[in-house]
C-alpha cells in the first residue's frame, strides 16, 4: 500500500512505498516532503491482519471493520488493541495538577501565619 504526500512548494501528488514512512524524501523541484508515520491502526491491520483499505477513507476502528467486511467484533478489539491510554493519562493530569493546588495552599497559608503583620 503505497503513502500519498504532496509537495508543499509546488503542490505535486506523490505515492511513496510504505518503507519511508516517517523520513524525508525529495521532490523533483528540489524541497523535501516530509512522509507522515503509519498510525497504530493502519500499522495493525495492513502488518497483523492483512486489511488493506485506504486510511483516508476509514477513519475509525469501526470504518475499517466495516469496509474489510469484518464484524462489530473485529472492530471493538481493534479499538481496545490500539486505544493510547488517554484516559489514564488525563486522570494523572488532574490528580497532578490538584496536588500541585493543594501545595500553592498549604504555602500561602503558611506565608500568611509567619508573616503577618
Amino acid at each position: 500500500m503505497a503513502i500519498q504526500v504532496q509537495c508543499t512548494h509546488c503542490a505535486r501528488d506523490f505515492q511513496v512505498r510504505d518503507d519511508l514512512a516517517g523520513k524525508q524524501v525529495k521532490c523533483p523541484c528540489g524541497s523535501a516532503i516530509a512522509v507522515p508515520a503509519k498510525s497504530a491502526l493502519v500499522n495493525l491491520l495492513d502488518e497483523e491482519l492483512d486489511i488493506k483499505v485506504n486510511p483516508v477513507v476509514c477513519t475509525t476502528p469501526q470504518e475499517w471493520a466495516k469496509a474489510a467486511g469484518a464484524s462489530p467484533e473485529v472492530a471493538e478489539m481493534l479499538k481496545k488493541r490500539i486505544s493510547t491510554g488517554a484516559t489514564g493519562n488525563a486522570n494523572f493530569m488532574l490528580g497532578l495538577t490538584a496536588g500541585i493546588a493543594v501545595l500553592m495552599l498549604i504555602i500561602g497559608l503558611a506565608v500568611a501565619f509567619f508573616f503577618r503583620g
